[in-house]
């Protein structure tokens, strides 16, 4: 990893490194949750710096290109990204963006997240991509 780029994603609490129950819609106390691999805006500027030169970078650009141009380079398994509810110890929860590995909204994306062999291949391909060693945890849906 360039330690110039060593930019950081707050470490997860140990909470985030249990997988939650199926969402229920019903219930109040269930939550729609992604395991996920929160992104600096520094990491997706070196990314798209290597990746897509000719594409706008800089804030609010860099964000949106990312999204657009990363797909075509993740690995299947974690094509979607979204917005994320990062807590921050002792501050407000960062919002950033995420590489969407699986999610608690489904059977199947849990069986996905459970099955440790697929995801450290996945979160490994990601590492190797983005230069980054950035634990996967489970997260909070978040609004930009």
């Amino acid at each position: 990893m360039d330690p110039s780029y060593s930019y950081f994603a707050p470490e997860p609490s140990p909470s985030a490194l249990i997988t939650p129950p199926l969402w229920n819609k019903k219930s109040a106390k269930s939550h729609p949750k992604i395991y996920a691999i929160p992104l600096t805006i520094q990491v997706m500027d070196r990314f798209m710096k290597i990746y897509e030169p000719d594409l706008p970078r800089g804030g609010t650009k860099t964000l949106i290109n990312f999204q657009k141009s990363a797909a075509g380079y993740l690995p299947p398994e974690a094509r979607r990204v979204t917005f994320l509810h990062v807590p921050n110890k002792g501050y407000d929860p960062l919002v950033m963006l995420g590489i969407v590995i699986a999610s608690n909204m489904s059977e199947e994306e849990l069986e996905l997240a459970r099955n440790a062999e697929v995801v450290r291949k996945v979160v490994q391909e990601v590492h190797e991509l983005l230069c980054i060693d950035t634990p996967v945890a489970w997260y909070r849906f978040g609004e930009p």
